[in-house]
């Protein structure tokens, strides 16, 4: 590990002179600045920027274990939920769907979900004019994407020295794993509520500063669940029943062959994550990972290394608590001094009981749209 080497030296820790609000808040800023990673790689970039378009052609090429594996189901984006860019001739896929989600998931784990090695509510595709456009062709596209990230991830095991090796065993295939609810359920949008269109049956979904106001959007704009029989390897098979009092109009002539509901986003994350839970508790071995994922953890950098890249005086702790004891040793890291006095700062302006007290949660934004 970088920065093991400075475990010996006899710095000086301000654990003692720094008052518990102070502790408090270095802890907080701690835990949202993973969380902003955690938006800027998981959200942003996956559900944005890097999203892949499905062909009726290409479930190979998109079935990298590591899209697919430790994820509760596959976000699939329809034709019908892109917008349209006529300045392109070509249609994108609107950043709010993915925000939403982002902001469900968190809320339902207390702020404080498990993202170790990709792991997150779903992974996103949006389906090329091209691709599966009934519920029927889309089960059987699902399969055959958790079928070849089966065959892929059995390969990579095999490889006796893999790309990990040098890494942080980013790629290795030991840390991921494809979810029997995964294979077993899958989501897809089939519409698109525009948060910044004027609709008469909807509240609106804009706030006064112009940001989208997640919270209703997540309960206006809608998804398709749809059970794809693939359900042996579950603790018990999947029931809608607890959705029933949820449940819109399905508008959809095509699933009538198929176990499938249509509910809010909103409804749908609680409803996978709280699945989710329950199979992790009824099988915790399963989903047991004694390695620790430190990419998405906020860093410190080694003041004192005489290493001339950047990147090689940067230390990734791997805790809260190992964070926060190392940050606390004087002189040991660049960003001690600063971070301690913002800290302090919003101490204070807290005692004191000013409004405006807190610059971190006014700056956790996913894009304009307040988290």
């Amino acid at each position: 590990m970088v920065g093991a080497n400075w475990s010996d030296e006899a710095g000086v820790t301000m654990k003692d002179h720094l008052t518990p609000a102070t502790i408090a808040e270095i802890r907080r800023q701690y835990r949202m600045d993973k969380l902003c990673v955690f938006i800027r790689y998981c959200v942003r970039i996956w559900w944005t920027r890097d999203i892949i378009k499905l062909t009726a052609t290409n479930a190979q090429q998109v079935a990298h274990y590591r899209k697919v594996f430790n994820k509760c189901t596959l976000f699939y984006y329809a034709q019908e939920a892109q917008r349209p860019n006529p300045g392109w001739n070509t249609a994108y896929l609107p950043d709010e769907p993915g925000a939403a989600v982002y902001k469900a998931w968190y809320q339902i784990q207390d702020d404080q979900p498990n993202i170790d090695w990709d792991r997150y509510f779903a992974y996103p595709l949006q389906l090329a004019a091209s691709g599966p456009s009934t519920v029927s062709e889309l089960v059987k596209m699902h399969r055959k994407i958790c079928q070849r990230a089966t065959e892929y991830h059995a390969r990579a095991l095999q490889i006796k020295k893999g790309p990990w090796t040098d890494i942080n065993e980013v790629h290795n295939p030991r840390n991921y794993m494809l979810y029997p609810l995964c294979s077993a359920l899958l989501v897809v949008q089939d519409n698109d509520v525009d948060p910044r269109m004027p609709c008469r049956t909807t509240p609106s979904l804009i706030r006064p500063n112009g940001g989208v106001a997640l919270d209703r959007y997540s309960q206006a704009q809608t998804v398709v669940l749809v059970r794809t029989g693939d359900e042996e390897d579950l603790s018990k098979p999947i029931d809608f029943s607890a959705l029933a009092h949820k449940a819109l109009p399905l508008a959809r002539s095509d699933a009538t062959t198929h176990d499938a509901l249509r509910v809010s986003i909103y409804d749908a994350v609680n409803f996978i994550a709280e699945l989710q839970k329950n199979e992790e508790v009824k099988n915790p071995e399963f989903y047991y990972n004694p390695r620790i994922d430190t990419r998405k953890n906020p860093y410190l950098t080694l003041s004192k290394s005489t290493e001339p890249n950047l990147r090689d005086r940067l230390w990734y702790p791997a805790s809260e608590d190992e964070y926060v004891a190392e940050l606390l040793t004087i002189g040991k890291y660049a960003e001690t001094e600063d971070l301690i006095k913002s800290a302090k700062e919003r101490a204070r302006r807290l005692e004191a009981g000013d409004e405006d007290w807190d610059d971190l949660e006014r700056n956790k934004k996913y894009g304009n749209m307040r988290i």
